[in-house]
Parts: structure tokens; sequence; C-alpha cells
């Protein structure tokens, strides 16, 4: 019997494992598929296809590869239908080399083809290498259909590619492509996310029938442009241009509690929930989502407890994502063992549940933990994903875990997640961060295209081992390639200069942040604040503080620290009262700032009254560094019997700097007595310190002990 001819005692097993695919029972698929071979049934081309299906959807890389060889076996793996499937399956399995091997072993290959390697490599983070294959198939004669056209608008999302997305559009009009739906919604969306709304309205208005998943699309383009405002009015223009159904309703309802979400307003979002409940609208498991976000974002633990009630009253509690997002609200709120009691109720618990709880335990500082949840879920079966290992390899940088962040380093090359963009990041940041600046570097080598991220991650890393002039080489050079920064990326720019007290070169940051548009965004104020006032020009940092449209505690950390820095203790005690008048609660560096300002200029107590305010009010236990203020801003007055007293009690144990401190004091008032006691303690801490030797030795020769001098070693 010829390869792949159909045997007459296999069509009514094929018919039924096509029918299981069809309905998504792919669990059903399976057993049927082992049934049929328990059977001595011989599969062809007919039961591969929707067993490959099956696989790709349960990520059934084992089972993928036992059908795969059994195909070879069978002969049937020149057919183009199972070498598509077979790329496919790899493909969303996350073995992109399996599927390139495959791919290219093919005598023919058609569009189906094409796409399922380029979607697989838009799903990787891969985006660049998508549209290489996008090109590399059309100059192989190939067309594109509508699936191979939405692959390749999301590739170019991926990399915000805007001129190779308007490329597309073209090809789009011209192939007859622009009236259908998907592609549409591709197109509005590409251009939303990359940033010309423009053109994301210009096709918007031209499509000749629009879902939730566009109006939505256009809701969050206008968000991500600072346009609140317009985002909802397109809100109730739904909803009065369309009469909604059931189904329609929830979707734009959960559009506007996700578009508060992102937009950091968590209490708004909670509010339209409410408003939500009152209008008879019953919410669906990704309202839910939505609203623990809103909680889990502004550590609403009640409301986040009252939401948990509404979910089980609905029956939602035992949904994968809606079991991972009520893990992550309690875990941001600070109650591991509300989310733990979640995690251990879940009937099944799919990879985003055990992630979540990765991320719980990360996020509280057990990494160790972290890991043992790691090696459980493997235990128990459950594969992890590239979010799992981003967790995991932040619970080994967590914890400066090489050899453990080496093995998930095997693990995440032998499931092929090793090129995704994020993973990489995370691999660099747990190499670095775990003092292994050569393996980082490896590994972002060996990256096929490296994204924003992956340039950020090198660049903290030589931010962290003290290279700044590296990482601002490194800026320069992804710049060079073509990549983009963005916030986070000039933030460790930013450090650096600000590290290296790089004036121009942080000026010249500040005029690239002005074009990008980043100037507006928090924490790249705060650092420019920071940078500016570190460089010595506080009257930079000024002019960018008061430009920023809104701040919140690091804003004015960098404020506060930039006045300390330059000796202005009047100027940071009146900023310290207008940031209270603005609603932001301070922070324990808030108060170290302000120690610190009060310590250069001599405010005794002003500085009382800080230290006071801060362990009693804001009830923040004193650290290190608070207790090291005091002892300068006491010692240095002369107030030194206050200044041990505050050393004594210390809430921690004190380390040689803080005694150093008061040694200083001592010789300034020289109170010899006081001086010999501290120096001593000083040795006992450290003994390898100079200063306790070299004041030892200067105090017995002041006071003519010539012998006990020569003897101090």
């Amino acid at each position: 019997m010829a390869p792949g001819t159909v045997q007459m005692g296999s069509f009514s097993w094929n018919r039924r494992l096509a029918k299981y695919v069809k309905a998504g029972e792919y669990e059903k698929t399976m057993e049927l598929f082992k049934q049929m071979q328990k059977k001595g049934m011989r599969p062809d081309r007919f039961t591969f296809l929707p067993v490959l299906n099956a696989c790709a959807h349960l990520r059934a890389l084992e089972e993928g590869r036992q059908a795969h060889e059994l195909i070879m076996q069978t002969g049937c793996e020149a057919d183009v239908f199972v070498g598509s499937s077979l790329v496919d399956m790899y493909a969303k399995c996350g073995h992109m080399e399996d599927a390139l091997r495959v791919f290219n072993k093919m005598p023919s290959r058609d569009v189906v083809t094409w796409s399922a390697l380029i979607l697989g490599h838009v799903k990787y983070g891969q985006g660049q290498k998508a549209l290489e294959l996008f090109r590399q198939m059309q100059q192989e004669g190939v067309h594109p259909d509508a699936v191979t056209y939405v692959g390749v608008l999301n590739a170019c999302v991926s990399i915000m590619a805007l001129e190779e997305g308007r490329c597309a559009h073209e090809q789009i009009i011209q192939s007859g492509y622009e009236l259908d739906a998907f592609v549409g919604n591709s197109l509005v969306d590409m251009y939303v996310k990359c940033g010309s709304m423009e053109d994301a309205w210009s096709v918007f208005n031209k499509m000749p029938s629009r879902d939730a998943v566009t109006w939505t699309a256009m809701i969050l383009g206008h968000v991500n442009c600072g346009q609140g405002q317009k985002a909802l009015d397109i809100f109730q223009q739904m909803q009065e241009g369309v009469q909604p159904d059931t189904v329609w309703a929830v979707v734009c309802w959960n559009a506007m509690i996700f578009v508060h979400v992102k937009c950091g307003e968590g209490h708004k979002a909670l509010e339209l929930f409410q408003k939500m409940l009152q209008e008879g609208v019953q919410p669906d498991a990704v309202t839910y989502v939505g609203v623990l976000n809103a909680c889990a974002s502004i550590m609403a633990l009640e409301e986040g407890r009252r939401a948990h009630e509404h979910i089980i009253q609905s029956d939602c509690e035992s949904n994968a994502f809606v079991g991972s997002s009520l893990i992550d609200m309690y875990a941001k709120c600070g109650s591991m063992e509300e989310a733990s009691r979640v995690f251990n109720k879940l009937p099944s618990r799919a990879v985003v549940c055990w992630t979540a709880m990765i991320f719980g335990h990360v996020k509280h500082g057990e990494g160790h933990k972290a890991l043992e949840l790691f090696q459980k879920m493997q235990q128990e079966g459950v594969q992890p994903d590239t979010v799992t290992y981003v967790g995991v390899l932040n619970a080994c940088a967590s914890i400066m875990a090489l050899e453990e962040g080496r093995r998930a380093h095997e693990q995440i090359i032998q499931s092929g997640c090793e090129l995704n963009a994020f993973v990489g990041s995370s691999l660099i940041d747990m190499y670095a961060k775990c003092g292994s600046m050569e393996e980082a570097s490896r590994v972002f080598n060996k990256l096929p295209s490296r994204a924003v991220v992956c340039w950020t991650a090198m660049i903290f890393g030589h931010m962290k081992h003290g290279e700044e002039h590296k990482a601002l080489e490194l800026f320069q050079k992804m710049q060079q390639e073509g990549v983009q920064p963005d916030a986070v990326t000039y933030v460790g720019v930013l450090n650096a200069c600000a590290s290296i007290m790089a004036l121009e070169e942080g000026r010249r940051a500040h005029e690239q942040i002005i074009q990008s548009g980043c100037e507006s965004d928090v924490f790249v104020g705060s650092s420019l604040v920071d940078m500016y006032a570190k460089c010595g020009s506080i009257e930079d940092a000024c002019r960018v503080f008061n430009s920023m449209p809104s701040h919140d505690v690091f804003s004015w950390n960098a404020l506060l620290g930039g006045f300390a820095m330059h000796g202005q203790g009047k100027e940071a005690l009146v900023h310290f009262e207008r940031m209270c008048e603005e609603g932001v609660h301070p922070g324990d560096v808030t108060f170290v700032c302000l120690l610190s300002a009060c310590s250069h200029a001599g405010f005794v107590d002003e500085g009382l009254h800080f230290y006071s305010l801060m362990t009693t009010v804001y009830r923040i236990p004193a650290k290190l560094e608070h207790c090291t203020c005091m002892v300068n801003l006491l010692g240095c007055a002369g107030h030194l019997q206050e200044a041990e007293n505050i050393i004594q009690g210390m809430p921690c144990k004190p380390d040689a700097a803080v005694w150093i401190a008061l040694l200083g004091a001592c010789r300034i008032h020289g109170n010899l007595e006081m001086g010999e006691c501290v120096a001593k303690r000083v040795l006992e801490l450290e003994p390898k310190i100079a200063a306790g030797y070299v004041w030892l030795s200067n105090m017995y020769a002041a006071t003519g002990n010539l012998e006990l001098s020569e003897n101090v070693e």
C-alpha cells in the first residue's frame, strides 16, 4: 500500500478524531489516538492532522514527537499538510529549532506552512525573524493569505516596526484582504501599538463592520497616547451607537476597566465595576481578572476580598486566569497566606497559577521558596512557560543562586525558550546580579534578534558591576543597530551618567528623552532630577522637577536628596512641606534625605523632629542609614552622648561606619575618653580599617603618650 493511502478501517477513527478536535476536546483526541494504536490500526495523513492539532493546543511536545516518529515511519512527512501541521505543533510547543528543521526538509511549502512558521516566531518574541521569513516566502513565489498578514502585522507590533507595517498594509490593499475582519483588526492594532492613531482611525473608518476587538483597540490606543478622555468618549460612542448584546456589553465594560488599570487608576476601575453591577451587566472571568489587577495595583486588600466573594458566587474561581489573578492580588497586597490558600484549593493548577505563586514568593523576598515551588510544579507534570522561567530567574537573581540559575538555563535551552526576548533579558539580569558578566555577555551575543529589554538588561548589568562607561558605550551601540531605547533604558543610562558625573552625556540623553516623548514618565523624570543633582546642577534638577506632570515619592526623594547633597537644608525642608501638601506619603528614603540635609546644614532641632516624625507618626523603623545621619548631626553639634545613645538604641546591630561617624565627632570636639572607647569598637568590628588605628595613635600622641602612640598598629 502506498504511503499516505487511506485504509478503510481507519476512516471511522479519523472521522472521530476530527470531530473531537473541531469541538476543542483535545485530551479526548489524544486518548482516542492511543486506543487506535492499541487496536493495531495504522495511522495515515488524515489521522496525523487532528493529532498534531491536539498536540499543538495542549503543548504536548513529547506526544507530538512520538507522532512525528510515526509520521516518518509511515512516509507521510513529505505531505505538505502534515508538514505544515508539524511546523505548527513544534512552534506552538516553543521548539522553533525543530519547527525550522521540519520546514527546511519539506519538498514543497505552501502558504499554510510559511504562516505557521511566521506565527511561531512572533509568539516567541522573534519579530525580526518573522519579517525576514515573510520576505523570503514572497521571493519563493508564495502569496500571503489573511493568516500570514495577521502574523506579519503582529511581528511589526512586537518590534514597533511602523514602516514595515505600512508596507505590509500596501500589500494587503493590493491583495484585497483589507476588508477581512481579522486583518482589519490586526491593522488597527498594529497602528495603535506603533503609535500612529491617525493611520488607525483611517483603517477603522473604512471597516465595513467593527467588533468589540476593534473598538477595544481604539480605546486602548488613546489611553497609550495619554488621551484618557478620548478613550472614554469612544466608550460612550459604543454604548450610544451600538445596541450591544450581553456578550458585547461585557466586553465593553471589561475594556474600560482595563483602561483604568493600565492608566494606574485602580480606584476608578473599581468604581466602574460597581457601576457595571448596578446596571445589571453580569461580570465574566475577564472582568474579574481586571478587577483583581486593579486591587493589586493599589494594594486594596479588602476590595480584593470582596471581589473574591463575587467570584465564588459566580463559580469563576476554578478558572485558571482568575485563580492566578487571585494569587497575584493577595501576594501583591501582602497576604501570601491567602494566596497559598487559593492555590491549594484550585481543582487543577495550570502553569499560570504556579507562575503567580513563584512571582509572589519572589516579591516577598522568598527566593528559596520560589525555587522549591518550581521543582514541585515539574514533579507534578506541569511544564514551565516563558513567564515561569522569568520568575525563576528573578528568584535566582534575588538570592544570588548562580548554580540554580545555570540549571534553569539548561532547561530553558531544552524547552526552546532561550530566544524569547524576556527570557533572554532575565538570563542576562540573573547572570549579572550573580556576578558573572561573562555569562551575561555570552547570552546577549547569542540572541538572534536583541530587543530593547535585552540591551537594557546589559546596560543595568554593567552598572551593577561599576562599569558605567561600558553601559554608555552599549547605549550608543544599541542605537547604531537601530534599537530604540524605552523609558527603562533611559533610567539606566541616566543612573550611569549620575554615577560618573557625566553631565554632558546626561544632557544629550535628556535631549533624546524629549524627542522620544518619555520625559513625562515619572521614573524617567525622577532619574533626570537625580542625574542633574549628582552632576552638580541643582538648577537643572529643579527645572525638570517643576516641569513634571505629576510627582511620586521617588521624584520627591530625588529632589530632596539633591538639596541635601548641595547643602541646601532650608530648601529640602520647604519642599518636604510641599510634598506633604500634595498628599505624597514619605518613605524611609525620604527621611534619609531629610536627615542628611539637616546634618549638612547643622539643623539639630529639625533633625530630631524628623527622626521622631518618622518613627512615631509614619511608623517607619529606623535603619542604619537614618542612625548614621543622626550620629553625624548630633556629633558635629557636640552632642556626643546623645549620638552614642542613638547607636545604643538602634533596632539593628551597628556597623563600623556608624561608630566611625561618632569617632570623627570625638576627634573634632577633643573627647579623648569617649574616642578611645569608640575606636576600640571600630577595631573590634573591622580590624583592617585604618581609621581606628590612626585615631588612637593621634590621640595618644596629643596627650603625650608617645610610647602608646608608636605601639598602635
